[in-house]
């Protein structure tokens, strides 16, 4: 979604990972950060949207601002006793510390309460769900190796929290699985009931660069333990290059087929070479329906149900190209039998990007286009490969 005028931020503000979304009160609420000291990635809060439909959204600004114990990073929402809690990171500069703010009035204004047990100097992005197979609260923080000193620490690994009275006690730790220097960041635990999908936003940061994506492993989580059956590389949610920190709508505690997702239409490199107009960091993608694929080998993303379904086309399987041109790049997507490849052609000193998979291809396949100022999203069904990628003056 690309905000319009009486959505947006103030001018020149700064938005960035979506922290939270939830239906209350007849209302779609979608948290993220935000801060009004932009262009710089500084004195970060979060911020309120409200939406009847998830498409035409009210900014309603910052509704949890820094304080005393630091900056409002990411984090996750929950329903407890009828109130919305927020649990997210506060930090000084120094120290990450996790905290449960609640709110009684559908996140407006919020309390907030002592800190929790997890902290340190990378110990981040709570996610709080409550376990079917538990039937109790868990938690699972992020603990990524370091943005500048990776080569000196362990690798990326989540550590799983569960809620006793009110207190967190540490039981177990899922990974490391991946490379040093492949930090990870915003966990969220999907339940479709047999399969869960671990679901991490990642930053590759062991060749000097800050390549983002958002990958994801299909498995079993007992409460303790996620035991994956997907490559130890995990899967590619998004095949754009601006596609990061991506969660779902907050639900009942019972399996859901069916998930809203967002995530944030930019990453680290494209928010700091191409500002959009009018607001920096970027906006948040288009909401999508994501479930199982067939096999539930893969996981399949759909345009939300509000999205008009007359922009899509159908292709017999054989080449098919797109090419995309805005004022100084082009994004150009080649569907063969053999795959997928994108590749988008940068200026503004962005780097070139390419990126492959291997699909199968089916024979009259639907591809779902659409444009929103310089957000550019694909849904190619049923395989569920998206792009999103930022053009600027592509119009729809």
């Amino acid at each position: 979604m690309s905000f319009s005028r009486h959505a947006a931020p103030p001018p020149g503000e700064w938005i960035n990972d979506p922290n939270g979304l939830i239906f209350r009160d007849n209302q779609w609420r979608l948290f993220v950060q935000h801060s009004a000291a932009a262009p710089d990635y500084k004195s970060i809060g979060w911020a309120r949207l409200s939406s009847p439909d998830l498409l035409a959204w009210t900014w309603d600004g910052e509704v949890i601002p820094p304080n005393a114990l630091g900056q409002a990073y990411s984090g996750s929402l929950a329903v407890e006793a009828g109130e919305l809690s927020a649990y997210l990171t506060r930090y000084d500069g120094s120290l990450q510390r996790q905290v449960r703010l609640a709110s009684g009035d559908g996140g407006r204004t919020w309390r907030e309460g002592p800190t929790l047990g997890p902290q340190g100097r990378n110990v981040r992005d709570p996610f709080v769900f409550f376990c079917r197979a538990t039937d109790d609260w868990r938690m699972l923080v992020a603990e990524p190796c370091d943005w500048t000193e990776w080569q000196k620490e362990p690798p990326s690994r989540l550590s799983v929290w569960r809620k006793e009275g009110q207190a967190w006690l540490l039981i177990s730790h899922i990974g490391p699985w991946m490379a040093r220097g492949v930090i990870w960041e915003v966990p969220v635990l999907v339940d479709f009931g047999d399969r869960q999908a671990l679901v991490l936003s990642i930053v590759d940061r062991s060749q000097g660069r800050a390549e983002c994506a958002v990958r994801y492993w299909l498995g079993q989580f007992d409460g303790t333990a996620f035991e994956s059956s997907s490559p130890a590389e995990g899967l590619l949610l998004d095949h754009g290059p601006d596609f990061y920190a991506a969660i779902v709508a907050v639900t009942e505690p019972e399996a859901q087929s069916e998930q809203i997702l967002v995530a944030w239409a930019s990453s680290w490199a494209t928010a700091r070479a191409m500002p959009w107009p009018d607001m920096h960091g970027g906006p948040i993608t288009l909401p999508r329906r994501m479930i199982l694929g067939p096999g539930a080998e893969r996981l399949v993303q759909l345009p939300a149900p509000a999205l008009d379904p007359e922009r899509s086309w159908a292709w017999d399987a054989r080449d098919l190209s797109i090419e995309i041109k805005g004022d100084d790049c082009a994004l150009t997507v080649q569907l063969k039998r053999s795959g997928l490849t994108v590749r988008r052609r940068g200026g503004s000193g962005l780097l070139d990007w390419e990126r492959h998979d291997r699909v199968n291809l089916a024979g009259r396949q639907t591809i779902d286009l659409y444009m929103d100022a310089g957000l550019v999203e694909l849904f190619i069904r049923p395989v569920g490969l998206t792009v999103t990628a930022f053009v600027p003056g592509a119009r729809l």
